[in-house]
C-alpha cells in the first residue's frame, strides 16, 4: 500500500520556515511564495499554501503573542509613563504589543500593524540600554527548546531569557529566578532588508522550570517578528547547533528570501542527497529516535528542493545545508 503524503509533516515544516502560526491564518495566501514564478516547484508551493489554508488549524505558538498581532498594554497603568521618563520612545498603551513589557532606559520601540514576516504586525527596537520582555513564562517541561525569531535591519540582535527554577524536589516550579542555570542568549549580527530566520538552542537543565524572553538591539535598529520557543526534536536540535556555528560566516543565506536554483544550488543539492544516502547506509549505527527525526526533516524538506524550479526559499536552502552537515557527521563518526 502506498504511503499517504505526509501533509502534517510538510505543514509543520512550512510553519517553521515561514514563521506561520494560528494568529496569522489570514496572511497565508498573501505570502510572496504564492506570487513567485511559474515553475513546477513554485506551483507546488502554491498548492502547499492552499492545503495549509484548508487543513486543520495549526497549534498556537509557545510564546504569548509572539506574532505581535495583538495590541493593548496589559501591565501596570503607569508603566509606560515610567519608561518614557527613563528615556523610552514607545507606543501608547493602545498600540503596545499585548503580553510584553519594557525594562531599562533610552530604548526606541515601534509597533507596526503591517509589513511583518507574514504581512501583518511586527516590532522594531533600538537602543542597548533596555529590552522588551515577555510578561508570561514558557514552561519548558522536560525538553530542550528551539528559539526561533525572524529579524531584519542592520545591527546586533540579542534574544535572551529570564530563567525561573524549581523547588528542592527538582520538579515543582518555585517561581523564583534561577541564578545558576540561565540559558545563553541568541546574539546575531543582522544585515538584511528582508526577513531572516534565526534559531537558537535552549538547553533544559534539572533546575530550570520556565523562561521569559527578552529582546534587545545591542547595536543599530532591528525589526523582529514571529518569535517562538518550540520543543526540540533530536534532529532539529542538531541542526540548530550547526546553525549556531555558521551565522555570519557566509555558509547560510542571511540576506535574501529566495536563492536562485542555479548550478551552484544543484551542486549543493547533490551533496545533500549523497550525504543522506550515506547516512541511510549506516542507519543501524544511528540511535533510532534520532534517525526517525532526521527522516521526518528530510521528508518535509523534499517538496521545497525537488523539481524544475526557478528559486528556492532561503530557509529551505539553509536547512539543506544544516542537514548535510548533520548527516555527514553521523555517517562519518
Amino acid at each position: 500500500m502506498a504511503r499517504a503524503f505526509p501533509l502534517r509533516r510538510v505543514r509543520l515544516y512550512w510553519q517553521r520556515i515561514v514563521g506561520m502560526n494560528t494568529e496569522t491564518v489570514a496572511a497565508r495566501t498573501n505570502h510572496p511564495m504564492a506570487r513567485t514564478g511559474k515553475s513546477s516547484g513554485d506551483v507546488l508551493a502554491r498548492v502547499m499554501l492552499f492545503l495549509l489554508a484548508v487543513a486543520s488549524p495549526l497549534q498556537a505558538g509557545n510564546v504569548r503573542n509572539g506574532s505581535f498581532s495583538e495590541i493593548g498594554f496589559d501591565g501596570p497603568a503607569d508603566a509606560i509613563a515610567q519608561l518614557r521618563q527613563a528615556g523610552w520612545t514607545c507606543p501608547d498603551a493602545g498600540r503596545w504589543p499585548k503580553g510584553w513589557t519594557g525594562h531599562g532606559e533610552n530604548v526606541t520601540l515601534e509597533w507596526y500593524h503591517a509589513g511583518g514576516k507574514l504581512g501583518d504586525a511586527f516590532c522594531r527596537i533600538g537602543g542597548p540600554g533596555g529590552y522588551l520582555a515577555g510578561r508570561d513564562g514558557v514552561d519548558l517541561g522536560n525538553t530542550n527548546r528551539v528559539l526561533t525569531v525572524w529579524a531584519r535591519g542592520h545591527g546586533t540582535l540579542q534574544v535572551g531569557f529570564f530563567a525561573y527554577g524549581v523547588k528542592e524536589d527538582a520538579k515543582t516550579p518555585d517561581g523564583f529566578p534561577a541564578t545558576d542555570d540561565v540559558p545563553a542568549p541568541l546574539v546575531v549580527k543582522v544585515a538584511s532588508g528582508t526577513w531572516v530566520r534565526y534559531q537558537h538552542l535552549l538547553q533544559k537543565t534539572p533546575k530550570l522550570a520556565s523562561v521569559r524572553l527578552t529582546v534587545t538591539a545591542l547595536e543599530g535598529g532591528i525589526d523582529f517578528d514571529e518569535v517562538d520557543l518550540e520543543p526540540a526534536t533530536p534532529a532539529r536540535e542538531r541542526m540548530v547547533r550547526e546553525a549556531g556555528t555558521l551565522y555570519g560566516a557566509g555558509s547560510l543565506v542571511e540576506d535574501k528570501e529566495f536563492v536562485p536554483a542555479d548550478d551552484k544550488f544543484r551542486v549543493r543539492r547533490s551533496e545533500y542527497e549523497n550525504t543522506v544516502k550515506a547516512l541511510r547506509e549506516r542507519a543501524k549505527t544511528v540511535e533510532p529516535a534520532l534517525l526517525a527525526a532526521i527522516e521526518e526533516e528530510i521528508t518535509a524538506l523534499k517538496p521545497f528542493l525537488e523539481g524544475d524550479r526557478k528559486n528556492v526559499l532561503a530557509t529551505a536552502f539553509n536547512d539543506m545545508v544544516l542537514l548535510t552537515r548533520v548527516c555527514a557527521k553521523l555517517s562519518n563518526p
